[in-house]
């Protein structure tokens, strides 16, 4: 299947990533954009498209800077483990300090997605730890109630 191929995952990666950031700049630019003025919204909707744009782009680099270190290292390494994870997480954490040409930046980027894909692996990509029984449901079950 393309999609198990290091070049398919990447391709998958860039368009998830494209399209969550395409509506992550939407709403960013909703949000943040100043109000139209009189006879200004063509410059206001060509600035809300740019927001749009610049966050799909950085998103979709992001994922596929990832997903593609991800395989090279899963490749390299030959294992398959959660240092893959971490060590894909920096080099994708990275391309934001590329993208602002700032080596504080990338550094920031690496060692905070690094941390946050080290957390994902401890926990299994779990939501809460395997460990913890979800909470319990406060539902009464109306036949209970007829006894």
């Amino acid at each position: 299947m393309a999609s198990d191929s290091c070049v398919g995952r990447t391709g998958t990666a860039a368009a998830a990533g494209l399209v969550g950031g395409g509506m992550f700049g939407a709403i960013s630019a909703a949000w943040n954009d100043a109000p139209v003025l009189r006879g200004q919204s063509s410059a206001a909707l060509r600035n809300s498209f740019g927001v749009i744009r610049s966050q799909a782009l950085l998103f979709a680099s992001v994922s596929a800077v990832f997903a593609a270190s991800e395989c090279v290292v899963r490749s390299v390494r030959n294992k398959n483990d959660a240092w893959n994870a971490v060590i894909a997480g920096c080099a994708a954490g990275s391309t934001l300090g590329v993208r602002s040409r700032s080596l504080g930046a990338s550094v920031a980027g690496c060692v905070s997605l690094a941390a946050l894909m080290a957390a994902v692996e401890a926990t299994g990509g779990k939501l809460y730890p395997a460990h913890t029984e979800p909470a319990p449901s406060y539902v009464v079950d109306p036949k209970a109630m007829e006894e």
